[in-house]
């Protein structure tokens, strides 16, 4: 077991959340990186009708005059979405660090972002692609802009988030209400919420604000005359909101990750059964019966090729127990330290996978 280092800013109390959080994001780092490798950001278009298509014509306005507008979204969706989680990462990963340092008010201003903004265009691609699609390519921006949504169609927003958390609880259980859509809303958008982001996001970027739900004080300034008590309290209120954000973002990217690629359904059980383990390790709720399940799965059937080697390890149920509940994992081959954040899918099944990403228009 490797300990990972947590900068001694961070209170201990909520080191294994960092790590959780740490975990998700290199999931989210690791489908990038299978996306450029692999380039799956982008499909290529076959067939006959082709022939068709003028000389100096672009391949989009051929596909609007034959009424393809199905296949122009499946062309834009896995464009979009990667170039959206991109910079949904970038801020993320220094919010994260702004959090580990003790940086809290930092940390909050980066967050705003990519939960306030980017999460919606991937809820939105996730459950209305052809949707968003088509505005993106033929409308003017207040059609698809989540401020003007703010100002007058609050509904759309709240309808997009319900949906994808149907889409998410669906996925893991018809009986269970994992991911409650109103509570994701809440947090991201209501400023009248008690438990929400809306006032601390404004307050980290405004030395003053004057919103009545969260107006400053006479007097005062936005977190600049702070203590260690209001500081401690701000961290607090980061590590209990923040990971619920994360945990559901993750979620919906892989679903339409997942999507894109038309990734088996036993991989994606597979990689999911690791994410809820990983969570419920960290909230000291232990799944013993998945966990042996898994070792016996992973075992026989999972080699870990070292990022940095390229060899492969044959997992063993001891490294998968290591896989499993650590957040470093450690080369048999050269030693060599990686984190277990990653989407597990084997090279000749993405390369398969991609080549059935090619669209043929004559089918």
């Amino acid at each position: 077991m490797v300990k990972p280092f947590i900068h001694e800013n961070l209170d201990e109390k909520y080191h294994n959340m960092q790590m959780l959080m740490y975990y998700q994001y290199d999931i989210l780092v690791d489908i990038l990186e299978k996306s450029v490798k692999y380039n799956l950001n982008e499909r290529h278009v076959k067939g006959e009708i082709l022939k068709d298509m003028g000389e100096n014509q672009h391949i989009m306005e051929f596909l609007k005059e034959k009424g393809r507008f199905d296949v122009i979204t499946t062309i834009y969706k896995p464009n979009i979405f990667f170039s959206i989680l991109v910079d949904f990462t970038d801020f993320i990963l220094e919010s994260l660090r702004c959090a580990e340092k003790g940086k809290t008010i930092v940390a909050f201003s980066l967050s705003r972002k990519p939960f306030h903004d980017n999460l919606f265009y991937l809820c939105w691609l996730l459950t209305k692609p052809d949707e968003l699609v088509n505005r993106l390519l033929n409308d003017e921006i207040d059609r698809y802009d989540i401020s003007n949504f703010k100002r007058s169609e609050k509904q759309k927003i709240k309808n997009i988030i319900e949906e994808a958390c149907t889409i998410l609880n669906r996925k893991y259980s018809e009986d269970t209400k994992v991911y409650d859509s109103e509570v994701i809303f809440n947090i991201i958008y209501e400023k009248s919420s008690e438990y929400g982001m809306a006032g601390v996001w404004d307050q980290s970027v405004h030395i003053i604000t004057s919103n009545r739900y969260y107006r400053t004080k006479a007097g005062n300034l936005n977190f600049i005359f702070n203590n260690k008590d209001n500081l401690n309290e701000f961290t607090d209120y980061f590590y209990k909101k923040i990971p619920i954000l994360l945990d559901f973002c993750l979620e919906v990217c892989l679903i339409i990750f997942e999507e894109v690629l038309q990734m088996p359904k036993e991989i994606c059980k597979i990689n999911s059964w690791i994410r809820l383990i990983k969570r419920n390790i960290n909230y000291d709720i232990p799944i013993i019966e998945l966990e042996n399940l898994l070792k016996e799965l992973l075992s026989t059937h999972l080699t870990m090729i070292c990022d940095d080697c390229n060899e492969g390890t044959k997992m063993t149920p001891e490294l998968v127990d290591e896989f499993l509940k650590d957040s470093l994992f450690i080369c048999q081959k050269c030693g060599y330290i990686e984190r277990t954040g990653k989407y597990l899918v084997e090279e000749k099944q993405l390369l398969e996978l991609k080549e059935k990403m090619t669209i043929y228009l004559d089918d």
